[in-house]
């Protein structure tokens, strides 16, 4: 979804939202429209406010905690994608994998191209990812 599409979606759910509200939202799930969806829901419904979604996302807690979990549950099919991808979420520039892995990652949606490399598609991952290699969990 593109800023604009967002910033239309609040307006349905009835939130008079700013470009820096919508900026903040994209910056953790990108346009990413179930993770947009959902957070326009539990905020339009008064269950939390944009605020408690961003500080929350990306852990246990959070909304999008089902959500994790189920990327989670693909990740961990294969030891040699979880390893790939704690080496991604473990750096702020994009990484370059094997081929074969990086592919494996990027069909799972949880990573994007940039360049010769790969990042986390979206900063929740690398948030919720990251905190899961330093907990050892």
């Amino acid at each position: 979804m593109s800023r604009e599409q967002v910033q239309a979606l609040a307006q349905d759910y009835g939130l008079d939202w700013q470009i820096d509200q919508v900026n903040r939202l994209m910056a953790m799930v990108g346009g990413q429209p179930y993770l947009v969806q959902e957070a326009m829901k539990q905020i339009g419904q008064k269950l939390v406010t944009l605020e408690e979604v961003l500080a929350t996302a990306a852990t246990p807690r959070g909304i999008y905690r089902d959500y994790l979990l189920m990327y989670g549950q693909k990740l961990h099919q294969s030891p040699d994608l979880v390893a790939a991808f704690n080496q991604v979420v473990g750096v702020n520039h994009s990484v370059r994998l094997n081929l074969e892995v990086a592919d494996v990652l990027e069909n799972l949606g949880l990573v994007r191209w940039e360049g010769d490399g790969v990042s986390p598609r979206y900063e929740l991952f690398r948030r919720y990812f990251e905190s899961r290699i330093e907990s050892g969990g």
